[in-house]
Parts: structure tokens; C-alpha cells; sequence
């Protein structure tokens, strides 16, 4: 009977853990968060640990990735920067 119970609580604690929002953002910092809203040019998000608190912004030139609670990613690369591209255009 404990192991069943053992066996519950580890399954509950693994589902927790990817109840976040992940932001990669350029620079190498992670950002656990709950994304809010999806702009056109920005992304809005309330730090996970604080989910009544402030809701922040966060330019999407700034974002390498995001990776959802449902393990989705949306990855962020501006064409205009992408060398490859533009290489066959003269100038």
C-alpha cells in the first residue's frame, strides 16, 4: 500500500514541475513564467512563483524560445537577421 502511495505522490510532483512556462531568453536566462497574452511584437507573463503579482513584458527580439506547460515551443528568429535567407541577393 505505501508503494502505491509513494508511486502517486511521485507522479503528482513530476506533473507540477511542468506546470510552467518556459522563456529562453537571449543571453542564456530562463524565465519560469505564466504566459498571458501572445502579441504581435511582445510576449506577457507573470513570474511563476508569483502568479497574483506584476504581469511583464518582454520583446519577442529578446526570446530565443518558448516551451508551454504542455511541452509546445515556439521558436523566435527574426528572417530580416537570418543571413541564409538573403544570400542570394545582390546587392
Amino acid at each position: 500500500m505505501k508503494n502505491q502511495y509513494l508511486k502517486l505522490i511521485l507522479v503528482l510532483l513530476s506533473a507540477t514541475a511542468w506546470s510552467q512556462d518556459k522563456i529562453y531568453k537571449k543571453g542564456g536566462e530562463i524565465v519560469k513564467a505564466r504566459i498571458t497574452e501572445v502579441g504581435t511584437d511582445e510576449i506577457k507573463y507573470r513570474i511563476f512563483n508569483n502568479q497574483s503579482g506584476p504581469m511583464y513584458s518582454l520583446d519577442k527580439n529578446r526570446i530565443i524560445k518558448v516551451v508551454y506547460e504542455n511541452r509546445q515551443v515556439e521558436i523566435y528568429q527574426s528572417n530580416l537577421k537570418d543571413p541564409n535567407l538573403h544570400a542570394d541577393q545582390a546587392n
